[in-house]
């Protein structure tokens, strides 16, 4: 399952396969759903994502975490609304360590113009968690704008070169 898990999302996010959300976001949606229960429930959540760059939005012709995010919320039932934007193009994540990739997405992420964060909840949305750093920056800048909460779910996580299913 590894493996094909892996494969399904290279070909999601690098050759233009984004039909794939249509098969992840509601799962992506009842794995939320399981884990956070009645933390979903009152005050409803927004689902939201994190950004990709314009010039990776370029290269694809969609935001994988956009499209899994948007597939998810329907699933939940509950409002999408692309809350952050990237800020700072950023060199790529993968084979930096831990501190770098920190160092990397300093300010890379701020709420888009004209949207609000105080006092909401949110469902963070991304295709894979790797050490943690992108979705920690992406919580950070919800944190610091007045977000009450903040919870993340991806497809997948990355544990010493393997690809796990989360979940």
């Amino acid at each position: 399952m590894e493996g094909q898990l892996r494969e399904l999302i290279h070909h999601y996010k690098f050759q233009g396969r984004a039909a794939v959300a249509r098969e992840l976001g509601p799962l992506l949606g009842q794995l939320a759903e399981e884990e956070l229960g009645g933390r979903l429930a009152g005050e409803e959540p927004r689902v939201t994502h994190v950004p990709i760059s314009p010039a990776r939005w370029r290269e694809r012709g969609f935001d994988q975490s956009e499209l899994l995010a948007r597939r998810a919320a329907e699933w939940l039932g509950l409002p999408f609304e692309t809350t952050l934007e990237r800020r700072k193009e950023t060199s790529p994540q993968t084979g930096l360590p831990g501190r770098q990739r920190r160092r990397n997405l300093r300010g890379a992420f701020g709420l888009r113009k004209g949207t609000e964060a105080a006092g909401k909840r949110f469902l963070l949305v991304d295709d894979v968690l790797t050490t943690g750093s992108t979705a920690s920056a992406c919580a950070h800048a919800l944190k610091a704008a007045g977000a009450e909460a903040v919870w993340v779910v991806t497809v997948a996580t990355v544990s010493l070169g393997q690809w796990i299913a989360d979940g």
